[in-house]
């Protein structure tokens, strides 16, 4: 004859259930699903209890970088090339004189004071009694406005210098590993059943 009967519960952590189970001398009871546990031995009560995730300690070595320092260093965004480009001509203005009638003699109507004085040559006595004299007429003169080229346009070349660009960045000036110690997992959470005294007292036996 097969009987199971139930004793109250205890709290135990954070337990999620209770079963007690009580089995017969002589009889047995398989354990199905999770609400009874596995393969129970007669006259013994079972407890559903909480099993918390189980870790371990270890040590790690650590990079420790107290401090740091700023650099500076120049980056290459273009480098230097020639470059030829065209000079115009360039031209002045400049005035100068031309000749529009050089000099030369004519001869005009002049007044004799004195036969005396008359210079071969250079006076002449007309019929009529005029006198003519022989005279220096200048050379005459315009100005004139023109522009003059001082320099032909012509090629020349230029070396354009390379263009950098300055960036700064951090380093750390010293460097060095600690000691620390971390926590692994090495068991997770899970609920398991344990032995316990059927009279609602210590548990007879733990099973891990």
């Amino acid at each position: 004859m097969k009987a199971r009967r139930f004793g109250r519960s205890r709290q135990v952590a954070t337990a999620s259930a209770v079963l007690l189970v009580a089995l017969m001398a002589g009889s047995s009871l398989a354990g199905t699903g999770d609400d009874c546990p596995p393969n129970p031995e007669p006259g013994k009560c079972y407890e559903k209890v909480y099993r918390p995730a189980q870790y371990e300690s270890y040590v790690d070595q650590a990079l420790d970088q107290s401090s740091y320092q700023v650099e500076e260093r120049r980056v290459l965004v273009r480098e230097a090339y020639v470059e030829r480009y065209t000079v115009p001509a360039v031209y002045q203005t400049i005035d100068e004189q031309v000749l529009v009638r050089p000099a030369h003699t004519e001869w005009k109507r002049g007044i004799l004071l004195d036969r005396t004085q008359m210079a071969p040559g250079q006076t002449r006595m007309l019929p009529n009694g005029e006198v003519l004299c022989l005279v220096d007429v200048p050379a005459e003169y315009r100005t004139v406005t023109r522009q003059v080229m001082v320099s032909p346009a012509h090629v020349e070349q230029r070396t354009i210098p390379a263009e950098y660009r300055t960036m700064t960045e951090q380093r750390p000036i010293q460097s060095a590993y600690r000691t620390v110690t971390k926590q692994r997992k090495i068991r997770d959470a899970s609920f398991v059943w344990q032995v316990i005294s059927c009279n609602g007292g210590l548990p007879a036996r733990r099973d891990r």
